[in-house]
């Protein structure tokens, strides 16, 4: 494994892709990167993480395309979006089908036992903008480095 990789992230310096790094990174070392693909209930969601390992924590930059557009309550169906942002705890990230999407995921990455919404794994949550979301945030819950597991990224739809 190279300085570059974190375990369970694969590893995306591909020219052929269509997001690139953000160019405000202050050139930060990428410590780490995360490819996003859909699943069942949203295929076309696509997109990338990277991690950045800066003093005191981790900077943390998405760029995700292809979201369902923000669709407010009605008729008893809840909104769409804004959408959650997680890392779950397993590495298997085997679409499942329309009613459990991402079955073997595991619940969110909480090696420190916290209560939901303070879990290590959870992310400020995305807002569509037709369609994409960009968003950079600073945690200290773990460095890019800490993240010793196979651990999927997961956006659900909300």
């Amino acid at each position: 494994m190279s300085s570059g990789e974190i375990p369970g992230f694969s590893t995306y310096y591909q020219a052929d892709q269509p997001a690139a790094l953000p160019s405000w990174r202050w050139n930060l070392p990428v410590t780490g990167v995360a490819q996003i693909q859909g699943g069942p209930l949203a295929p076309q969601i696509s997109g990338v993480v990277w991690f950045f390992d800066v003093p005191g924590g981790s900077c943390v930059y998405v760029d995700v395309n292809g979201l369902p557009l923000y669709q407010p309550a009605s008729d008893g169906k809840p909104p769409v979006g804004p959408h959650g942002f997680h890392i779950h705890e397993s590495g298997n990230c085997e679409p499942g089908d329309v009613g459990k999407p991402f079955p073997a995921t595991g619940g969110h990455w909480n090696p420190t036992n916290q209560p939901h919404g303070n879990h290590p794994g959870d992310f400020p949550v995305l807002f569509s903008n037709n369609g994409r979301a960009r968003m950079c945030f600073f945690t200290d819950k773990f460095k890019p480095a800490n993240i010793m597991i196979c651990s999927p990224l997961s956006r659900h739809l909300k």
